[in-house]
């Protein structure tokens, strides 16, 4: 019995050595890992740092570039603008054509008329007069009589001048 229990001893001391193995190997892997976080996150700090610095460096460099293009840009875009922009429809065009027409015409009544020294035009009897005839001429009809009042003159209160853009 004796012989068994020197046995047990024996395992049992051996068993010991291996727990005592084992619980060093334990915490020099768990000093081993907290190292390792620690490592890890002053380099994920340091990453992050750097990265920041390049996405400053970035936006600073395209902010520049922008400035830089901006101008081009500009007047790129429009000039792309002016080439692809819709046509309007024809009924629009002659419209427009029109309204620009008698814009000029009223432009040049105008400047005639501001004229002081122009003599006021005669009207023909028998004459058929365009639109924009009629138009100059109510202008200078108002003009002529621009000193009477409206409940003196029975022509004041049936008088519309047409406004034309």
């Amino acid at each position: 019995m004796e012989n068994l229990q020197e046995k047990i001893q024996s395992h049992l001391q051996s068993l010991r050595k291996v727990l005592a193995e084992f619980l060093d190997w334990r915490v020099a892997d768990e000093k081993r890992r907290l190292d390792y976080l620690e490592t890890s996150e002053a380099e994920r700090r340091r990453i992050g740092s750097e990265f920041e610095r390049l996405r400053a460096a970035v936006h600073g460099l395209i902010g520049q570039l922008e400035a830089g293009r901006l101008p081009q840009d500009t007047g790129s875009g429009l000039s792309s603008w002016n080439e692809a922009r819709p046509q309007l429809p024809p009924e629009l065009e002659k419209s427009l054509r029109s309204c620009r027409r008698q814009h000029a015409a009223l432009e040049e009544a105008l400047k005639e008329l501001r004229d002081p020294g122009r003599p006021k035009p005669k009207l023909e009897t028998g004459k058929i007069l365009s639109t924009e005839e009629k138009d100059v001429l109510a202008c200078s009809l108002e003009e002529d009589l621009g000193g009477y009042q409206k409940g003196k003159s029975g022509f004041r209160a049936t008088f519309r001048p047409r406004v034309l853009v």
